[in-house]
């Protein structure tokens, strides 16, 4: 799909996400990569690695994966897992 036929299909297309994205560009991260640094945080909840991108000179998050939006709804979603799992035994 060319890029002006994908505009075209957003004018047409309603939009059913509350945050939909429209570019690619901001599904990445296009700022500058100096001075960052990759932080992995064990989550007990979700029982696995959450990861940071740090900025070194602010010390501030500029990039989290999973965001926090998935992390919860992971933590929801195994959480109700357990439950239907404890109705079935």
């Amino acid at each position: 799909m060319k890029i002006g036929e994908y505009a075209q299909l957003l004018t047409v297309v309603p939009k059913l996400a509350v945050k939909q994205v429209d570019l690619f560009k901001e599904i990445n991260f296009t700022g500058p990569k100096e001075n960052l640094r990759i932080s992995f945080r064990y989550n007990k909840d979700l029982e696995q690695n959450v990861t940071y991108l740090i900025d070194n000179t602010t010390g501030k998050v500029v990039k989290k994966s999973p965001s926090d939006a998935q992390v919860d709804h992971m933590i929801r979603i195994k959480r109700m897992m357990g439950l239907y799992i404890d109705k079935q035994a």
